[in-house]
């Protein structure tokens, strides 16, 4: 059972961080838009304008969203799409590896980092609710 786990994880690994990254969007908005109206402040000088118009809000942080994934699943596209060898040459195998797998981890990277990123600005959200909200 824990050999069909690691494989579903292994094979739908970058599924599985657009959807923590889209949920972690989404908690964004809902954390945002609460500390507002608990009188907090948007951080961010560019959606600063739009936190009294939430669909507004939500267009915006789904363009962001799209703005990372569309490029980066483009590139993912484009380098599923060159061929594998194990009977290529020795410097074949090695340009492979560098125009493969190089871009790919630096995506996974990126994709990551945006993931930790969020992750920190929502413990400062939910922080900020937890010590300013009067119901708990």
């Amino acid at each position: 059972m824990n050999g069909r786990i690691a494989f579903i994880l292994v094979k739908n690994h970058r599924r599985i961080l657009w959807i923590i990254l889209g949920l972690l969007y989404l908690l964004d908005i809902i954390t945002t838009l609460i500390g507002v109206q608990i009188g907090g402040q948007e951080q961010s000088p560019l959606l600063i304008h739009f936190v009294d118009n939430p669909p507004v809000l939500l267009g915006i942080k789904i363009f962001i969203f799209f703005l990372l994934f569309i490029p980066l699943e483009g590139v993912f596209f484009l380098l599923d799409m060159i061929p594998s060898d194990e009977q290529s040459p020795a410097i074949a195998r090695l340009l492979y590896g560098i125009f493969y797998y190089f871009p790919y981890a630096m995506g996974i990277f990126l994709i990551l980092c945006v993931i930790l990123f969020y992750s920190v600005v929502q413990v400062n959200n939910l922080e900020f609710i937890a010590t300013h909200h009067s119901l708990l």
